[in-house]
């Protein structure tokens, strides 16, 4: 039986709003394209994960200052996203997935001992 209905986008409210709640559990993503198009991904767990990425949820940030923004997160910054779930239709329907679209990430970054913070990373033009 094919089902004609995958692959398509379904419009009309399938969206479904949340808030998440966790930390960082992987280095962010980001990326910025020569045409000024910016996008960003995040790995958020829970805290009683230790270490595991089992269980941790992709959030995709896009939009002017979502690669800066996002990209100065680090491991274990606690962080609370408002967003959207987005299903994610793949060939196979064992490979579907869903999505966290932010619409906003409000973080609280661990404190640091002055100077042992990074530097921005920065690419020459």
């Amino acid at each position: 039986m094919v089902d004609e209905s995958r692959g398509r986008e379904r419009d009309g409210g399938s969206r479904t709003g949340v808030a998440l709640h966790g930390v960082v559990a992987r280095r962010p993503r980001c990326i910025r394209t020569a045409e000024g198009w910016e996008a960003a991904s995040l790995l958020v767990g829970s805290r009683d994960v230790g270490g595991s990425h089992h269980g941790a949820v992709v959030v995709v940030c896009t939009g002017a200052g979502s690669s800066c923004a996002v990209g100065r997160l680090a491991v274990g910054d606690e962080v609370v996203v408002l967003g959207r779930l987005e299903p994610r239709r793949a060939v196979c329907p064992e490979d579907d997935a869903v999505e966290l679209a932010a619409d906003a990430v409000l973080a609280r970054r661990r404190s640091v001992a002055v100077g042992t913070q990074a530097e921005e990373p920065r690419i020459a033009p």
